[in-house]
This record gives C-alpha cells, sequence and structure tokens, in this order.
C-alpha cells in the first residue's frame, strides 16, 4: 500500500490489520505551474474576480473538516482595522451553510468574499497576491495547498498536527486548530512582524523543493516493481 503522508500511513496501520512494511509513504508535491506572479498579473486577476488588494486567502472546499467556523472566530478577534479581507476560493462542501452563518454571526459579511471554484490558471496569481494561506484545518491526508503557495512565495499559517505539520516542516506558522485564539495570534503575527513573514517565504520557497513529482513518479514505480517480483516468485514456488 502507498500513503501520501506518515501521517496517512499511521492511520492505515491503526485501522488496517497489515505488516508495517507493506506500507510505503510517497509524498505528493505541487505542480510546476506554481510559481510567483507578476504583481500586473496578480492585479488583473483581482480586477476580474473583484478580490479586493490586501487579502487572506482560504484554498479547499467549504465543508466542516476544513475548520472554517473556528476560522472565521479567530478572524472576528483581530482589530477590524488592520485585518485584511478574508477570500474563499473552493467549491461548497458539508456544511457550507454553517461556514456562512458564522459569517452573519461575527459580522464579518464586508470583510468576506467567496469565490467559488477557482480554475487552475487564476490560483496562483491567487496565491502570490495573498498576505498568507490560512489553512487551519482538522483532518487532512496531505495538504496539497500548503506547497502550492509556498511555490508561489505566499505564506503559510497551518494547523500543528495531522498531516500539514508533516508537509510545512518549520516553513509555516503552526497553529492549534482547536483554538481560535491561537489561529488568531497566528494570523497577527504575519500581519505584524514582517520578519518573520519574510523568513517563511524564503523558508517555504526551500521547503517545497523538498517534494518533486519526479520524485514522486520514481519512488511509485519502484513499488510497483517491487510488488510485481513478489507476484512473479510467488508464482515460480
Amino acid at each position: 500500500m502507498i500513503a501520501i503522508s506518515d501521517f496517512t500511513r499511521s492511520e492505515v496501520l491503526n485501522r488496517v490489520s497489515i505488516a508495517p512494511e507493506r506500507v510505503v509513504t510517497i509524498h505528493l508535491a505541487a505542480d510546476p505551474a506554481y510559481f510567483p506572479r507578476a504583481q500586473a498579473d496578480c492585479e488583473t486577476v483581482r480586477n476580474r474576480l473583484s478580490v479586493p488588494d490586501s487579502y487572506f486567502l482560504v484554498v479547499g472546499n467549504i465543508e466542516a473538516r476544513k475548520n472554517l467556523e473556528r476560522l472565521l472566530a479567530a478572524y472576528a478577534l483581530l482589530p477590524r482595522k488592520s485585518r485584511p479581507h478574508l477570500v474563499f476560493a473552493g467549491g461548497r462542501g458539508y456544511h457550507y451553510d454553517r461556514v456562512l452563518e458564522a459569517v452573519q454571526e461575527h459580522r464579518l459579511e464586508d470583510q468576506v468574499k467567496f469565490l467559488g471554484y477557482v480554475n487552475e490558471d487564476d490560483l496562483p496569481v491567487l496565491y502570490t497576491g495573498a498576505a498568507g494561506l490560512l489553512y487551519p484545518s482538522r483532518y487532512e491526508g496531505f495538504g496539497l495547498p500548503i506547497l502550492e503557495a509556498m511555490a508561489c512565495g505566499c505564506p503559510v499559517i497551518t494547523s500543528n498536527h495531522s498531516s500539514m505539520a508533516e508537509i510545512a516542516g518549520d516553513a509555516a506558522v503552526l497553529v492549534d486548530p482547536t483554538s481560535a485564539e491561537a489561529i488568531a495570534e497566528g494570523i497577527k503575527t504575519l500581519l505584524d512582524d514582517s520578519g518573520r513573514r519574510d523568513n517563511m517565504i524564503a523558508k517555504g520557497f526551500t521547503r517545497v523543493k523538498d517534494f518533486s513529482w519526479q520524485s514522486t513518479a520514481e519512488q511509485t514505480l519502484a513499488v510497483y516493481r517491487e510488488a510485481a517480483d513478489f507476484v512473479a516468485n510467488a508464482g515460480s514456488l
């Protein structure tokens, strides 16, 4: 079996009766199309999508496990005058209505924008122009937006557990996803500390180089060959 993260591998071993050596971790990677874009391109896409100049980006389907209700509660804790807008790029998912209710509950209607599904050409541009990616999910098997954002020079705030801490390493601001206060403090760090922000961007560019689809393909092929050899040898017994 192939798992896309060590966290996913541990979940498999906790739930399936299988020898540990038969479950292999092979990480995913960001598409090469994710790289920093020119400011002119960012402005063009912002104008077309009616996105404000200053914003934090949230990427992924709007659903319960993404922890978006708590993210909105955290956002409401920040000083209104200093917080950028919050832009969601993703389709409607499980309990989408609860997220809308949370926007109203915290009176964030004028500072939150839902773009719905965003095409693949626009997403790298949105990453490049964002003040940061907010990804405090409760549960992920990998967390591909983390690497996509890093590849575009977008600093990342993500959860300190599950696969997200594994993928981000020390190149992101890690927060407790169960605490609105902790998430708010992480956001405040990027807003108030330009040195920390620049450091996260630099570390992100370095971190994303640890993952490549070439490596993923080579490791996957090696597993297939090992499985094929096992079958061939078993058949000759």
